[in-house]
This record gives structure tokens, C-alpha cells and sequence, in this order.
């Protein structure tokens, strides 16, 4: 357990769910200690539930939000205004929300035909459409990324799901693991397949499926 020997300040990032302090060892934080902690979470029900002080963080604006997909799909993939205003309905469907505005960025990627944007905005908005709740907007972009991929993208991700949460993956064993399965059965060299393996896992990262650490 943390003792409370000198000031100290300590973070606990990206919370999904309550939990006790004294039970995980973290000296529960008073004016006489002088220790401080710091909460990050997506879900204000946990703020309230381990009775922590809220401090909301803002959501982006539209020009932050057009300059974080700028910094996704690169500003060469935006030659006319017509994208940029479909860049701005996408902000609006995302409520300002980095994740879910960076995970339909990756959908966009590469793309400079206004109609193939059209068709993925239209697309999004049947999946969060009447959704209020953040956590569930996220999820319902992340899904929105998922169903867009390759039946064998697809099966590759799911695969992901037997590694234990916050593991890190080798990429070169996964690939191996991939191939073993089936799922990379292309007709060609090893080399080959390996190649395609590592095209699966570029294509999940862009996708916001998977991140590199």
C-alpha cells in the first residue's frame, strides 16, 4: 500500500469501472496527507460512484475536430471545400467525441471522392443516430469501423478478443497464430501470407481496432 511518507500525486488513466482504493492499496487521498488523485474515465457514473470531485473536459470544436482528421487521412485527401463540409457533418454525428471522430477518419482514408464520403456519412448516421449516451456513441462508431472491414479483417480482429484486455501483442506471433487458424490461407509463399498478415494489422490500427504501443 502507498504509505503517506511525502507528497505524492498519483493517476489512474482511462477507468472503466468502480473499484475500492483500500483493496488495490491506494491511500485514500485527505487534506492532512497532502496526496492527490487523478481520474480519467468516459463514464460519469464512476465519478460519482467513487466520489470523486467532476472536472468535464470539453469536447472539440469543429475547427480542432477538422484539424485532428486532418492529421488522419492528410491534408492532400481534401482538394475542395465539398469534402471539408462532409468533414464537418462527420464532427457533428461524432459530437466532438477524439475517439469516434479519429475512428471515422480511418474510414475516409485515402478516399477524395466526395460520393464515397457521402456514402459513409449516411452510413453513421444509422448507427448513432438517436444515441445520447457517450459511451454508447463511441462503441456505435467502433462498431460503424468494424462492419465496414473484409469478412477475413473481420475474423483476424475477433481473434484479438483471446488475448487478455491491455495485453501486448507481438505482431509477428499474431500473424503466425493468424495463419495457423486459417484465416490468412491465400495461395502463395509463406512470404506472401505474412505479407498480407501485416496488411490486416495496418488496415485494423487505421481503423482504430487495434493500437500500437
Amino acid at each position: 500500500m502507498l504509505s503517506g511518507q511525502g507528497r505524492h500525486v498519483l493517476i489512474l488513466d482511462d477507468v472503466w469501472r468502480s473499484f475500492s482504493l483500500e483493496e488495490v492499496g491506494i491511500l485514500k487521498p485527505t487534506s492532512a496527507n497532502g496526496c492527490k488523485l487523478l481520474m480519467t474515465t468516459r463514464l460519469e457514473m464512476i465519478v460519482r460512484s467513487m466520489g470523486f470531485k467532476k472536472v468535464q473536459m470539453p469536447y472539440l470544436s469543429i475547427e480542432e475536430a477538422i484539424k485532428l482528421i486532418f492529421s488522419k487521412v492528410g491534408h492532400d485527401m481534401l482538394p475542395n471545400s465539398t469534402l471539408e463540409s462532409l468533414m464537418k457533418l462527420v464532427v457533428r454525428e461524432c459530437d466532438g467525441l477524439p475517439l469516434a471522430i479519429v475512428t471515422q477518419a480511418g474510414c475516409m482514408r485515402g478516399g477524395i471522392d466526395p460520393r464515397v464520403w457521402e456514402n459513409v456519412v449516411d452510413k453513421l448516421r444509422g448507427y448513432v443516430r438517436n444515441i445520447h449516451d457517450i459511451e454508447d456513441k463511441v462503441y456505435g462508431c467502433l462498431k460503424f469501423s468494424y462492419v465496414r472491414l473484409k469478412q477475413r479483417d473481420q475474423e483476424c480482429f475477433l481473434y484479438c478478443a483471446l488475448y487478455p484486455e491491455d495485453y501486448e501483442i507481438i505482431k509477428v506471433e499474431l500473424i503466425e497464430h493468424w495463419m495457423e487458424e486459417g484465416l490468412i490461407d491465400e495461395m502463395g509463399s509463406r512470404k506472401s501470407m505474412e505479407s498480407s498478415g501485416y496488411s490486416i494489422l495496418q488496415n485494423l490500427k487505421e481503423n482504430c481496432l487495434l493500437e500500437r504501443v
